[in-house]
C-alpha cells in the first residue's frame, strides 16, 4: 500500500549501479521521500559511495542520461543518508 505512518517502507541501500535504470531509481527513492518524509528511511549503501558510482557505472549513467552536475548531487545526497536505522531495538 502507500507510505503512511501505520505503513513505512525502509530501503537499505545499493539504490544504485544495479542495471540500466539506476537514475530513474534514485529519483523515485528521493521522491517518495520527499513526499512521505516520515513515512519512508532510506539508508546509505556502499554503492551510494563517489568511487562505487564511478567504478560500477551510476556515474557514467547519470552523465550519459544528464549531466556531471546532476551527478555531484546524487553524491551530495547520498552523503546525507543514514547508515542504518533502528526498529524495535533492532539495526537495519
Amino acid at each position: 500500500g502507500d507510505p503512511s505512518p501505520r505503513n513505512q517502507y525502509l530501503f537499505n541501500g545499493d539504490f544504485v549501479d544495479r542495471g540500466q535504470f539506476s537514475v530513474e531509481v534514485a529519483f523515485l527513492l528521493l521522491a517518495l521521500k520527499v513526499c512521505y518524509p516520515r513515512a519512508v528511511h532510506l539508508n546509505r549503501g556502499n554503492h551510494e559511495a563517489t568511487r562505487m558510482n564511478a567504478l560500477y557505472g551510476f556515474l557514467h549513467e547519470t552523465e550519459e542520461k544528464y549531466s556531471n552536475d546532476l551527478f555531484r548531487l546524487f553524491s551530495d545526497a547520498f552523503t546525507h543518508l543514514p547508515l542504518c536505522t533502528f526498529v524495535n531495538d533492532s539495526v537495519f
